[in-house]
């Protein structure tokens, strides 16, 4: 949606106030008191692999019958638990075309990313939405939040994969969804329509640096994984998960 003039939007505000997308009070998209219920999740407590909240010693949320859960990311961080203020974001953000949430998310999680993260980075990219979703929602909110996040963070951003129109890789064992990935999945080449310089990204090291990989939500990190097996075939040896909310 294209931004109006600054009188436009002062008059718009005042017939149409802002309302915190959680329980409609007028004033600001998250008010503070909803605000205040977001629950951050201590990443010195957890779990390295998955990101769930207290798994750093013993994680009980990436643990399958074939033992832990080996991801093709090398870490995995969220911002938040994915609790009814956190759902109520992303859920307005991406399914309620509210966009303004994406400098509201983007904020949440450059205030919360650790030292080590943002020192780590060379760079962002992010889990694409396939055409169905882009045709339902009409943008594509995990790049719009990415590109709200490179200006925070001072990171350049990538555009490096395609997203095709799959089943739900949560469904999957971890072999079918490692078998899967790349039909879910494939990295944008000079043929591809929004990205004609892929390719001479790659050529000149950017495989060799090291990129946060962006989705929304981190349920079971299938997603992310599938998209981390592809970019790793294609040379990205240096990937880590980032989420603004984490199931748990």
């Amino acid at each position: 949606m294209p931004a109006c003039h600054p009188i436009v939007e002062g008059l718009l505000e005042l017939v149409y106030p802002t309302r915190c997308v959680v329980c409609e009070k007028a004033g600001s998209l998250l008010c503070g008191q909803d605000r205040s219920k977001l629950v951050y999740i201590d990443h010195t407590l957890a779990c390295p692999r998955c990101g769930a909240p207290f798994g750093r010693k013993l994680c009980t949320e990436c643990v399958t019958r074939e033992g832990f859960e080996e991801f093709a990311f090398q870490e995995a961080l969220s911002v938040l638990v994915y609790n009814k203020v956190a759902e109520s974001l992303v859920r307005k953000y991406k399914d309620e075309n509210e966009r303004r949430l994406a400098t509201v998310l983007a904020g949440l999680t450059a205030d919360a990313l650790p030292l080590e993260w943002r020192l780590w980075a060379d760079g962002l990219s992010w889990i694409p939405a396939d055409s169905n979703a882009l045709q339902r929602r009409g943008f594509d909110h995990i790049k719009a939040f990415s590109y709200e996040l490179s200006v925070m963070l001072d990171l350049p951003v990538y555009d490096l994969l395609d997203k095709a129109a799959k089943t739900d890789q949560r469904a999957l064992t971890r072999a079918l969804r490692r078998e899967n990935a790349f039909t879910l999945f494939s990295v944008k080449t000079p043929g591809s329509q929004s990205s004609p310089l892929a390719l001479a990204r790659l050529n000149k090291g950017l495989k060799y640096k090291n990129l946060i990989l962006l989705d929304d939500v981190f349920t079971t990190g299938a997603t992310l994984d599938a998209a981390s097996t592809v970019l790793k075939a294609a040379g990205f040896g240096h990937l880590r998960a980032l989420t603004v909310a984490r199931v748990w």
